[in-house]
């Protein structure tokens, strides 16, 4: 087992990430602090998930929210209503974790069943990716 982890350390140090010359439009942004901190308040809710909702992730660019649960499920509403978009089953397990594409065309999930899922919101598939593999992405 200690010779598997070296080989994989090895492995890692090996990667090299591709360079990236797109600029970051958030480091040219300056943040403004809200101008009444006190005044937040809940404007709506919507019931998402049968279970416990664990994350949730904003459209870059709609007004859509995406959230998963522990009950397997990612879905995607339209904002402020709560409008069910599209709802993604596929996981085997509880839903840790999802993320939007800066695009907005895509999303990826995490699982409790070891798989990291990119949901494909163009042509409505699913592309599994195993945890742990070592196969480049």
């Amino acid at each position: 087992a200690a010779k598997g982890a070296k080989s994989q350390k090895a492995a890692a140090a090996q990667v090299a990430w591709p360079a990236d010359s797109r600029p970051n439009p958030h480091l040219t942004t300056t943040s403004k602090a809200p101008s009444n901190a006190t005044s937040f308040a809940c404007r709506h809710s919507f019931k998402a998930h049968a279970m416990a909702t664990t994350c949730v992730a904003l459209h870059p660019k709609k007004s859509v929210v995406a959230s998963c649960s522990d009950d397997g499920t990612m879905r995607l509403y339209s904002l402020p209503q709560g409008e069910v978009i599209l709802s993604a089953e596929g996981h085997k397990d509880w839903v840790a974790g999802v993320a939007m594409h800066p695009k907005g065309t895509m999303a990826a999930t995490a699982s409790g069943d070891k798989t990291v899922k990119l949901w494909d919101f163009a042509s409505a598939s699913t592309r599994p990716l195993s945890c742990g593999t070592s196969r480049p992405l």
